[in-house]
Protein backbone atom coordinates (compact mmCIF):
# COMPACT_ATOMS: atom_id res chain seq x y z
CA UNK A 1 0.00 0.00 0.00
CA UNK A 2 1.46 3.37 -0.95
CA UNK A 3 1.06 6.52 1.10
CA UNK A 4 -1.98 7.77 -0.83
CA UNK A 5 -3.99 4.55 -0.68
CA UNK A 6 -6.30 4.15 2.27
CA UNK A 7 -8.36 1.18 3.29
CA UNK A 8 -12.07 1.58 2.77
CA UNK A 9 -13.85 2.28 6.07
CA UNK A 10 -15.85 -0.54 7.61
CA UNK A 11 -19.61 -0.26 8.06
CA UNK A 12 -19.43 0.43 11.83
CA UNK A 13 -16.97 3.26 11.19
CA UNK A 14 -19.29 4.79 8.59
CA UNK A 15 -22.29 4.60 10.93
CA UNK A 16 -20.27 6.13 13.78
CA UNK A 17 -19.06 9.03 11.63
CA UNK A 18 -22.54 9.68 10.31
CA UNK A 19 -23.80 9.62 13.91
CA UNK A 20 -21.37 12.43 14.70
CA UNK A 21 -21.70 14.48 11.53
CA UNK A 22 -25.38 13.96 10.69
CA UNK A 23 -26.71 13.19 14.18
CA UNK A 24 -30.31 14.37 13.83
CA UNK A 25 -30.77 13.57 10.14
CA UNK A 26 -32.82 10.47 9.25
CA UNK A 27 -30.84 7.26 8.74
CA UNK A 28 -33.51 4.54 8.74
CA UNK A 29 -37.19 4.97 7.97
CA UNK A 30 -39.60 2.11 8.66
CA UNK A 31 -43.17 3.18 8.09
CA UNK A 32 -44.01 5.76 10.74
CA UNK A 33 -40.78 5.17 12.71
CA UNK A 34 -37.60 7.07 11.83
CA UNK A 35 -34.19 6.57 13.42
CA UNK A 36 -31.69 9.41 13.30
CA UNK A 37 -28.06 8.66 12.55
CA UNK A 38 -27.30 9.18 16.25
CA UNK A 39 -30.00 6.66 17.28
CA UNK A 40 -28.88 4.20 14.60
CA UNK A 41 -25.28 4.44 15.83
CA UNK A 42 -26.42 3.85 19.42
CA UNK A 43 -28.58 0.86 18.45
CA UNK A 44 -25.89 -0.80 16.36
CA UNK A 45 -23.47 -0.41 19.29
CA UNK A 46 -26.03 -2.04 21.60
CA UNK A 47 -26.29 -5.00 19.22
CA UNK A 48 -22.49 -5.29 19.02
CA UNK A 49 -22.13 -5.24 22.82
CA UNK A 50 -24.88 -7.86 23.13
CA UNK A 51 -23.08 -10.12 20.69
CA UNK A 52 -19.83 -9.66 22.64
CA UNK A 53 -21.59 -10.67 25.86
CA UNK A 54 -22.75 -13.83 24.08
CA UNK A 55 -19.14 -14.65 23.24
CA UNK A 56 -19.02 -13.59 19.60
CA UNK A 57 -15.56 -12.26 18.77
CA UNK A 58 -14.54 -9.57 16.34
CA UNK A 59 -14.24 -10.95 12.82
CA UNK A 60 -16.25 -14.12 13.47
CA UNK A 61 -18.76 -15.06 10.80
CA UNK A 62 -21.74 -17.35 10.73
CA UNK A 63 -22.71 -19.11 7.52
CA UNK A 64 -26.21 -20.22 8.49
Amino acid sequence: MSWFEAQAPLFPEIVSLHGKWLGDKPAVVDGARTFSWREFDCRTNQVARGLQRLGVRRGERSWC
